[in-house]
């Protein structure tokens, strides 16, 4: 077998999730035999991450190209493959939220041999438009070694929510979960906190109408702005519960990764979570598919999404401040899962596996 050389494409020194996915994978290719090399795209307005300052390549033609990004960014780097020479072979792993793709990221994507998807669920909305079975190789996810017993720390239930608010407010439902919170504990239960998470411009009036919540009810609480990646792990470890009343999402970095810190986990049943929330590792919430409203999402006309059930997510908050314990096995089940199957070692061995089995094929 030739040495392969993959060159990784991608938002490398971005903060958000698609250079934290870049990132990632990167890390999953070191723990393998392949050699590998790290092109950056910049990413305007996203945020700066300085691990891979140092470990980015100028991008050379020929290699093996691995382009890792979301659908609405494809245009523009098939583009810019297309006019600095195009790989031996070119492969796209795509992150999209929504069940149909619009015809200019279809056009775009030709440039490619093969697409692998991060999630099953991205999976079957690529498997509608290509002649081939869609690959999955999984998202892999930062493993803790070590992590804190998950216990309520002061005899208080806290619930941790997260959003960039440039993945847009209507697709994660920050609201959605706060409503939930707050049908499942009225105010004389006092021994409960929400605490949500936030960065970004684009709020939409999110952060006036969580300062009203805020200043009535002092179990809710918001940190809002840029931290690092090790003070947001330090601030989901003081958590028990990380809920996401997404509309939908491709893979489900948050809760992917508070699973695999031990965390208690709820979360509407679907899009990419699907492949790891269950009943058996958490919490998932029922459902009603909606049509995208104009604005909510990006290539969001004619679509539909998850409308999660505010009611549902109630009754899974009251049953773990109920019976915490029974909470916590689901919890540690979830994190077996995900260090058996979404580790760096075992999602860097699917894709050498991958590529070793399909470079003399194409």
């Amino acid at each position: 077998m030739q040495n392969l050389n993959i060159s990784l494409i991608g938002f490398f020194l971005s903060s958000n999730g698609l250079g934290q996915a870049a990132r990632n994978i990167a890390h999953s290719l070191s723990s393998t035999s392949l050699s590998h090399t790290c092109i950056n795209i910049n990413h305007n307005g996203a945020g700066s991450d300085s691990e891979f300052n140092e470990k980015c390549s100028t991008y050379l033609p020929g290699q093996i190209n691995l382009v890792i990004t979301g659908i609405d960014y494809t245009e523009l780097i098939a583009g810019q493959i297309s006019s600095m020479g195009v790989g031996k072979n070119n492969y796209f792993y795509p992150y999209w939220e929504l069940d149909r793709i619009p015809s200019k990221v279809l056009n775009a994507i030709s440039i490619y041999d093969k697409v692998i998807a991060p999630s099953q669920f991205i999976a079957n909305t690529f498997q509608k438009y290509l002649d081939y079975k869609v690959p999955v190789i999984r998202q892999p996810v930062f493993i803790p070694q070590h992590i804190p017993v998950n216990r309520i720390e002061g005899g208080v239930l806290r619930i941790f929510c997260m959003m960039d608010l440039g993945s847009y407010v209507a697709r994660k439902n920050p609201k959605g979960a706060l409503a939930a919170f707050l049908m499942a504990f009225p105010a004389t239960i006092k021994n409960v906190e929400f605490i949500i998470k936030i960065k970004g411009d684009r709020d939409l009036g999110l952060r006036k109408e969580f300062d009203v919540y805020c200043s009535k009810d002092t179990r809710i609480r918001v940190v809002d702005g840029d931290l690092t990646r090790e003070d947001i792990i330090a601030l989901i470890n003081k958590c028990n519960v990380f809920v996401s009343l997404h509309r939908s999402e491709g893979f489900g970095f948050g809760p992917a990764e508070a699973m695999a810190s031990g965390k208690i986990v709820v979360a509407t049943e679907y899009g990419g979570v699907t492949d790891f929330l269950n009943n058996f590792t958490g919490y998932p919430i029922s459902y009603k598919m909606t049509a995208v409203k104009e604005g909510e999402y990006i290539y969001g006309d004619n679509q539909m999404w998850a409308e999660p059930s505010v009611l549902h997510a109630a009754l899974a908050l009251q049953e773990i401040y109920n019976n915490f314990g029974r909470a916590v096995k689901r919890a540690n089940n979830g994190r077996q899962l995900m260090m058996s199957k979404f580790s760096f070692k075992s999602i860097g061995k699917q894709f050498q596996n991958y590529f070793e089995r399909n470079q003399s094929a194409l």
